[in-house]
């Protein structure tokens, strides 16, 4: 995704940090996980006039966190997110509950003329013990 969104976006400097998941997250937390990257870089290039931003993903052996971390022209988040949805910005509202639905945390660190950073964790379900090889 990352090669087809730099070609529509050639201004925009993508760099990836992205830990390998081998297909070891159920799948609703993929899903999720992919769906709310995906807001985030459309956010990025429709609002954010960067230059820069960077993707990372790293599956830990607790959680998981992605973050999306631009150097745009920022914004002031309000006090409540109710207010974003009065002004029409769905695309967080959307990005939150995603998060929620698979018990993550949302963390939005932005700053006018200073870029956004956007973090994710989602904590890692345990994985069931593989059967045993008979």
């Amino acid at each position: 995704h990352i090669g087809d969104f730099q070609a529509k976006y050639p201004g925009l400097q993508v760099r990836a940090d992205l830990s390998p998941d081998r297909q070891s997250l159920p799948e609703d937390i993929r899903m999720a996980l992919f769906r709310i990257y995906q807001e985030l870089l459309n956010n990025v290039a429709k609002h954010a006039q960067a230059s820069e931003v960077e993707v990372t993903f790293h599956l830990g052996d607790q959680q998981v966190t992605m973050e999306v971390k631009d150097n745009g022209r920022g914004f002031q988040f309000p006090d409540e997110w109710v207010n974003l949805a009065r002004a029409g910005h769905l695309g967080l509202v959307g990005v939150k509950e995603r998060t929620e639905a698979v018990d993550g945390t949302l963390t939005i660190l932005s700053t006018p003329g200073r870029g956004t950073k956007v973090q994710v964790r989602v904590p890692r379900p345990e994985q069931e013990p593989e059967a045993a090889a008979g």
